[in-house]
């Protein structure tokens, strides 16, 4: 911007160099032709030199511009970068905490699988001693594992066994409801 100043500097006074820009008055062996020639040039001249200035003016308010944006550009790039990093943290922060949800997560799994296991094996161990309360009460030693799957079998069997009593029970009482329904209606055609 400078050089181009200095350029526009440099024309200006090349194109006034010589030439006074005081009036003066006519001296008496000078045309009037001669005259309106010189007031030609000087007004060129003027004009030039406005122009000059003028374009000197267009190009200061240009570069003033450039530089404003470039600072406006400049700020905005420095508050995205910012913004940027404390994303990048707050994306860290969160990673971490899923890392630690998972490990958590991980160890609760690990430890519902332990107390499922537990469970089971008091169930099984509950199971035995009902039984051998159940179908061995004098009996001091332990069962042994035929005896507790012959027991266990057993006990389903009179599970089983309850159950289809209790299902025989309702479909007599099925059938026994169909045929009270049944002599109604035949009894109700014979009397009308």
């Amino acid at each position: 911007f400078g050089q181009l100043q200095g350029q526009m500097r440099q024309r200006l006074e090349e194109a006034l160099a010589g030439q006074t820009l005081l009036s003066v008055t006519q001296p008496a062996n000078f045309n009037s032709q001669a005259w309106a020639r010189i007031g030609t040039a000087h007004s060129a001249t003027e004009g030039a030199a406005a122009a000059a200035a003028q374009a000197a003016e267009s190009v200061q308010e240009a570069h003033s511009a450039w530089v404003e944006e470039e600072a406006k550009l400049r700020c905005e790039l420095r508050q995205a970068k910012h913004e940027l990093s404390e994303l990048g943290l707050e994306s860290s922060k969160m990673v971490h905490q899923i890392q630690s949800q998972t490990n958590e997560n991980s160890a609760l799994a690990k430890e519902l699988q332990d107390t499922q296991q537990a469970l089971r094996i008091r169930d099984r161990e509950l199971k035995e001693m009902q039984l051998l309360g159940k179908y061995f009460p004098s009996r001091t030693r332990p069962l042994e594992a035929s005896e507790v799957q012959v027991a266990s079998l057993a006990e389903d069997l009179r599970a089983r066994c309850e159950r289809l009593e209790t299902e025989l029970k309702v479909a007599r009482a099925d059938q026994d409801l169909r045929r009270l329904e049944r002599s109604r209606a035949g009894g109700g055609e014979n009397g009308g």
